[in-house]
């Protein structure tokens, strides 16, 4: 188990998305915008076009699964931080509700689209979260926190 602290800084920043803005590009976008190296975010709207992914442990591979509909993002929330050679990640769950009351959950990943509209609410942190590859998972983990 790794535990770290900080503390929240600045303001609560809100990004209103467009219908087809990719959402994974908005909060890859805003955490550049903003200097954003360590936060995290909620997110509540729409998509017309989802691409989700599930972590396949025995694998290590991410299965990909593509929505082409309109659906209702029922959570989205994820957090901001940075490789140790300075690329920004984002990490992104959501989960999103169909006409029929079907729910569908997962990785967030580039190629989602916005739909009626997104709502984002992302705070940043004073310090710098890490993420080193893991050699067990081969994915990249907060491992560190730096000032």
């Amino acid at each position: 188990m790794i535990t770290f602290t900080d503390k929240i800084k600045g303001d609560v920043i809100i990004r209103i998305l467009k219908r087809d803005e990719d959402v994974y590009k908005a909060l890859l976008d805003l955490a550049e915008e903003y200097d954003i190296s360590a936060g995290f975010f909620n997110m509540i709207g729409a998509v017309s076009r989802a691409v989700l992914g599930y972590f396949d442990c025995r694998t290590k591979e991410y299965k990909k699964r593509t929505f082409d509909k309109d659906m209702e993002i029922v959570s989205c929330m994820g957090n901001f931080s940075k490789k140790a050679d300075g690329t920004r990640v984002v990490h992104a769950h959501i989960a999103l509700g169909d006409e029929n009351g079907n729910l569908y959950g997962g990785h967030l990943f580039e190629g989602t689209l916005a739909g009626a509209t997104g709502e984002i609410f992302a705070v940043k942190l004073e310090k710098t979260l890490i993420r080193e590859k893991d050699e067990e998972t081969q994915l990249f983990l907060i491992k560190k926190q730096k000032e």
